[in-house]
């Protein structure tokens, strides 16, 4: 894991943040002493993400845990944060920010996006004088109140927690904090009656090492990144590519392959129906189930939000064309978040290690409970 701490001071957070650049427009994951920011219930507004050079995070998660006081003022548009000595003012479509009296300029504008007030990370690090790391591997900014003890936590830094547990908590290794029990508690899909394993019987398994899950958890997420982040102006076969990388494909090449016809088929129309998606998938590791029937499927987050589309008609990509879709009616600038219980595979016998991909079969409409936000 490679690891970035961010000190308080503003050059050292410019450089962070440069170092954190990452294909325009895509989402970062973020977690703040232990507790992920995750599209559950309560978790509204836009995604973090960066953009240009410089990474934009939901400024009320952190203040929420930091226990800061916060005001609005309509009028200016403008956000009061008060933490112990620091009285910070943040104002919508500004690029400075007021610091107990002092301004200070800010790499990129504060913004309101989707009702959620976005900030540069510098603001977290040089004015709220919080730790800042950045984890390359998994795509994730952590955020640590300095001195705060956050208690067991996973192998990821999350926290764990050991009371209110759901009623299978038996079914999982361990139980995170920022998770609630609506999530553990769902049905598992259709399995077999003896071959089927919950979480905690697969971790003991030699195959559930952290390398492997790691990558198999990476494949999710890139999948998820190239499903959910799509304009039709730029989808092209290079798309294509990098979403079969990412599946189990039975062919000897992508191009000979069916779901080579199913990715062209979506591209072609995707561009006719001028689809506009931002979202994102967060797979959940310690949430694996075995199904007994060739296919383990991985609990998810999920958000996502069509800006446009010409026809409300197979506006995500799966192998149904649109069969999943049927009862969801979905509109236009709306959020949708929920869980969904996603199907990875193998076509590989014996000991298949690191080689679940994302199921040719795959849907984030299928086995979920979506809503609108």
């Amino acid at each position: 894991m490679k690891k970035l701490t961010v000190l308080a001071s503003l050059f050292i957070a410019s450089l962070m943040i440069a170092n954190v650049a990452l294909a325009a427009g895509k989402p970062v994951e973020l977690m703040m002493d232990g507790e992920k920011y995750l599209y559950v219930k309560g978790m509204k507004g836009a995604i973090p993400y960066q953009e240009n050079g410089v990474t934009m995070v939901p400024i009320r998660f952190v203040t929420d845990k930091l226990g800061a006081k916060v005001g609005w003022n309509n009028a200016s548009k403008s956000l009061q944060i008060q933490k112990d000595e620091i009285d910070l003012t943040l104002t919508i479509g500004s690029s400075t920010a007021l610091v107990t009296g002092n301004t200070i300029n800010l790499p990129a504008k504060v913004l309101q996006k989707d009702g959620t007030v976005m900030v540069p990370l510098q603001i977290v690090s040089e004015v709220l004088k919080e730790e800042v790391e950045w984890d390359e591997e998994r795509n994730t900014v952590i955020i640590k109140t300095p001195g705060k003890e956050i208690g067991e936590v996973d192998p990821y830094g999350r926290k764990i927690r050991t009371t209110n547990l759901p009623k299978n908590y038996k079914d999982y290794p361990y139980i995170l904090a920022d998770i609630p029990n609506s999530m553990y508690e769902m049905k598992y899909p259709y399995s077999h009656k003896t071959d089927s394993m919950v979480s905690s019987k697969l971790y003991q398994l030699p195959e559930f090492t952290q390398e492997n899950i790691d990558i198999w958890m990476s494949h999710i997420k890139e999948y998820g990144n190239l499903l959910l982040n799509l304009d039709y102006r730029t989808i092209d076969d290079k798309w294509i590519e990098d979403m079969g990388s990412h599946m189990i494909i039975y062919a000897s090449e992508l191009k000979k392959s069916a779901a080579y016809k199913y990715l062209d088929h979506y591209k072609d129309w995707a561009k006719k129906n001028k689809i506009q998606i931002e979202g994102t998938l967060t797979p959940e590791p310690s949430m694996i189930y075995k199904d007994g029937f060739g296919s383990y499927y991985v609990r998810s987050t999920v958000k996502f939000k069509f800006n446009y589309f010409k026809e409300s008609k197979y506006l995500i990509f799966d192998t149904s064309k649109g069969a999943y879709q049927d009862g969801f009616n979905f509109k236009k600038d709306v959020w949708y978040s929920g869980y969904v219980d996603f199907p990875i595979t193998t076509n590989v016998g014996g000991y298949w290690g690191p080689t679940l991909k994302v199921s040719v079969n795959a849907s984030i409409l299928n086995k979920s409970q979506i809503t609108k936000e």
